[in-house]
């Protein structure tokens, strides 16, 4: 396989746990000093609580390439899309939470 430069990249292969797609609509995020946690779960309307249905972790220098390779996709995303509008209250200044 390559990549538009000519460059190879590996090969992927999804598990065959991989069965299809999950959505979440909330995230909760953990760290120490040896890795860094996502929860992914849904908040669904009718249902108490929070269903978390997966856990991910990274280790710290992962969890930078992620964020890396996320920001890099949303930048891309709102130049074809438009800026993406968040709420207030989760808008953080800096120095706060």
């Amino acid at each position: 396989m390559r990549r538009k430069s000519g460059e190879e990249v590996e090969r992927v292969v999804f598990a065959s746990s991989v069965v299809g797609l999950a959505y979440a609509n909330v995230v909760f995020f953990h760290s120490s000093s040896e890795e860094f946690l996502f929860d992914f779960g849904n908040i669904t309307p009718g249902k108490e609580g929070i269903e978390i249905f997966s856990r991910i972790a990274l280790s710290p220098r992962n969890a930078k390439l992620f964020m890396m390779g996320l920001m890099e996709r949303v930048k891309k995303y709102e130049e074809q899309f438009g800026e993406i509008h968040l709420p207030p209250q989760v808008v953080r200044k800096e120095g706060e939470g």
